[in-house]
Formats: C-alpha cells, sequence, structure tokens
C-alpha cells in the first residue's frame, strides 16, 4: 500500500511518466528486497498475482491523477485566458471611437496578451496598423490574403499566427500575432471580440448619423410649414385688394390688375402645395380617401395648368368610360401637376405633351409624354430620390423634391411610380392607383 500511495504523491506532483517509471521501480525494488528468494525472481504465485495488482492499481491511479492534474492546468489556463479577454474587452469598451483608434487596441492586445507584435487589417478602409517591436514581422500581403479566402495563417520560422476578423455572415478583416503564440481558438475568440467592438462601434455611428439626419429633416419640415403658414396671410390680403379692385370699372387698370391676380392664384396654390408637401416630409401623410373618376383629377389639374400651358398643345388620351379609384383628391393631384409641370420644365417650347389614362390588372395608371431630351439610363433608378435632380438638366431651376414627394404620396395610396426614357426620345412618366376591389372585379367582368 505504501507504494501505491508514494506512487500516486509522485503522479499528483510530477505527472504520468514519472509515475509509471516509480510504479515500475517500485514493483522491482518490492520484489528485490520483500519476496523470498533475494533477487529478482519471484516463486510463489500469490506473490506473483500481488505484485501484478500492485503495479496495476500503481499505473492506473498514477494515470487518474495525472489526467486530473492535466484537466487542472488546463482548466486554470482557460480562466487566465478569460480573464484576459475580460480585460481586453473591458479596455476596448472603454475607447469611445474604437474605429479611430486602432493603433491602440493593438497594444492593449499586445499588453494583456504578453505578445511581441500585434497587426490589425481592416477591409473596409484597406489599411493596417501595428504595435509593438515585431509587429512589423507580420507580412503585410498574408494579411490580405487570409481576408481575401477566408482561412487562417500560421509560420513556424517567424512564430506568426493570422485569423480572420470575422462577424458570421461578413469578414472585416484579419488579426497577427507574433511572439508568445497562443491556441488557434484563443485567437479566434480576440479576433471576435474586436470585430464585434467594431461592429458596434460602426452601428453607434451610424444611428448618431441618422438621428442627426432625421433632426435636420424635421426641422425643415417645421420651417417650410412656418413659413408657407406666414406667406399665406399677406397672399390673401393681396388677393382680396386686387379683387375689389377688378370689381370697380377701370379699364386702364384691368390689364395688370389681372396679371397681379393670376400671380397671385398661382403664389396661393404653391403656398397650399408647399404646406402639404411640409406635411409629407414630417411623415405625417393623412390620406382622406373617396370615389373618384381620374377625368375629374385630370380635368382639374389641367384647368389649373392652364396659364403654365399656354401655347403648348396638350393631348389627352382615355377611354371613354374608367371605373372610379379610391384615393386622396387633393394629394395625387400634386402628383399629377408635378408631372405636368416637369413635362413643359424639361422639353422645348410649343412641343406638345401627351396625358393619358388606362386600366391594367387592378389598377388604373396615368401616363404623361414629354418630347424633351430624356433621362440617362444610370439615372433613371435615382430620379425618384431626394433632392435629386439629373445632370442633364443642371440649368433648369428647382429643388429635386417633386418626384420625391409624388413617390411618397403614390406609394401611401399602394401604387407605384416611374419613368421609362430613353435619350433625345422624351420620357413616360406614369402611376397607378388601385382600384377599389370590388370595382376592379366589375372591370375584369366587363372586360
Amino acid at each position: 500500500m505504501s507504494l501505491v500511495l508514494v506512487t500516486l504523491v509522485i503522479a499528483k506532483e510530477w505527472g504520468f511518466v514519472e509515475s509509471l517509471v516509480a510504479s515500475i521501480m517500485g514493483g522491482i525494488g518490492f520484489d528485490y528486497f520483500f519476496l523470498p528468494p533475494r533477487g529478482i525472481v519471484v516463486t510463489d504465485l500469490q506473490d506473483s498475482v500481488a505484485l501484478l495488482f500492485f503495479l496495476a492499481t500503481a499505473i492506473i491511479g498514477s494515470q487518474l491523477s495525472a489526467s486530473v492534474k492535466k484537466s487542472a492546468r488546463r482548466a486554470e489556463l482557460r480562466r487566465k485566458e478569460v480573464e484576459k479577454l475580460y480585460m481586453l474587452q473591458s479596455l476596448v469598451h472603454k475607447d469611445h471611437d474604437p474605429l479611430k483608434n486602432l493603433r491602440r487596441i493593438c497594444e492593449q492586445i499586445e499588453q494583456v496578451f504578453a505578445f511581441e507584435g500585434v497587426a490589425i487589417y481592416l477591409e473596409d478602409g484597406n489599411e493596417i496598423y501595428r504595435s509593438g517591436s515585431a509587429g512589423s514581422l507580420i507580412p503585410e500581403d498574408e494579411l490580405r490574403k487570409v481576408e481575401r479566402d477566408g482561412t487562417t495563417f500560421q509560420t513556424g520560422t517567424s512564430k506568426v499566427k493570422i485569423v480572420l476578423l470575422d462577424l458570421g455572415m461578413h469578414v472585416k478583416g484579419t488579426l497577427g500575432v507574433c511572439g508568445n503564440l497562443p491556441e488557434i481558438t484563443l485567437l479566434q475568440a480576440i479576433g471576435n471580440m474586436v470585430a464585434v467592438s467594431l461592429e458596434r462601434a460602426h452601428a453607434t455611428e451610424e444611428a448618431h448619423l441618422a438621428e442627426a439626419v432625421r433632426k435636420s429633416e424635421e426641422l425643415k419640415s417645421v420651417l417650410l410649414d412656418s413659413l408657407a403658414h406666414e406667406l399665406k396671410m399677406p397672399l390673401t390680403s393681396i388677393k382680396a385688394g386686387v379683387t375689389c379692385l377688378l370689381s370697380q370699372d377701370h379699364d386702364s387698370n384691368r390689364e395688370i390688375l389681372g396679371m397681379i391676380n393670376e400671380e397671385t392664384d398661382r403664389l396661393n396654390r404653391l403656398v397650399g402645395d408647399t404646406i402639404e408637401i411640409a406635411r409629407i416630409e414630417a411623415g405625417k401623410i393623412h390620406l382622406d380617401k373617396d370615389l373618384y373618376n381620374i377625368h375629374e383629377l385630370v380635368e382639374a389639374v389641367l384647368s389649373e395648368a392652364e396659364p403654365r400651358l399656354a401655347g403648348r398643345p396638350v393631348m389627352v388620351q382615355s377611354a371613354a368610360s374608367l371605373p372610379e379609384a379610391e384615393f386622396d383628391f387633393g394629394l395625387v393631384k400634386i402628383v399629377l401637376k408635378q408631372l405636368l409641370d416637369n413635362a413643359v420644365k424639361f422639353s422645348p417650347a410649343g412641343s406638345p405633351v401627351t396625358l393619358s389614362c388606362g386600366i391594367e390588372e387592378d389598377s388604373v395608371v396615368v401616363r404623361v409624354v414629354d418630347s424633351g431630351l430624356g433621362i440617362p439610363e444610370e439615372e433613371q433608378g435615382r430620379i425618384f430620390e431626394d433632392y435629386y435632380r439629373s445632370t442633364a438638366y443642371s440649368n433648369v431651376p428647382g429643388t429635386g423634391m417633386g418626384l420625391a414627394i409624388a413617390r411618397r404620396i403614390i406609394e401611401a395610396h399602394g401604387g407605384r411610380i416611374g419613368v421609362t426614357s430613353r435619350q433625345g426620345a422624351g420620357s413616360i412618366f406614369h402611376f397607378s392607383l388601385p382600384l377599389h376591389k370590388e370595382l376592379a372585379l366589375s372591370a375584369k367582368l366587363g372586360s
């Protein structure tokens, strides 16, 4: 039993190989000194069996003890690694802008894990950040190659390991270390932690930017709304005064007063549209929908746009009878006026404008065709974005918001708006409004 106890103590303190040697030497010593005859010979079968059991017990016990000791050492190593990872995470999270301080992150990784050198390569900026005296030993081409191939890199000669800064579906770059190399799993954990910190910082930056844009848009809409209401009051006074003067029979002033009256009406309409635009931009679209015939909309828009269309032929193409659609008359009128106004502004003076209405599937479709220069193909997908203006018409005054507002109105109705154009052959702007379900069914049965 003393043999077994001594062997277990040796296994606990040193390891399995030492305890195995101690078990064999102890068995030989026990046989030599305690079993007759004196020497390394066993004649009694009972003594042989006892000696074998002692040796087996000592070996198995020492193996188990060594295994437990190895597991304890591994657990202690993992505990220290987790502590270092937590320490590194705390240091990185204290940094308010890790995207701009990647060199400092390299230094923190180097200090916490006692590396000789650290390098981080970011895919977005195509830049490499280094720290440590041996940081230059990490090959630049391998940093880029690992990111490109999605693998890992390890070399024994220069003691360098490189892993991905991986976020699952997206790789942000690579992390390379040299010197006191850890296991690849630990290095990947460091890389993942750095990638998460960078992504968090990037998301925070985008959130701040989005909030700033939102506040700017909100302020702009409030100012626009306030300005529109302030303009409305003097225009109302001007309109009242001119109407009063026109009621008096003075032929000499009638022409001038008539012009002032028309321009006042035009400004009133513009201010009204501006108020609607401010409301829409603020995201407060309230649809006051009812059933209307699209012919009523076309007639109202053409009547209001008559001064603007002076001297320009407008051809209206439509079926004799169209089913009614459900929409907000005032808002959709803004859309059609915008498309008609664009056709006038962006086509030669005196050229015709065609306005057509029809039924396609479950929607009523309105098209405005002009004879302008057309819109370049690469710009047609962006023409409905906020403040975007085609480079082909940069000399024509405008804000670039008209079509963006039109898109918001039509999409709020559940319809679609778009453009087809060829350079030199004019443009066709079109929008659709869904028919009421019963009306759509009736239109299908009628056709």
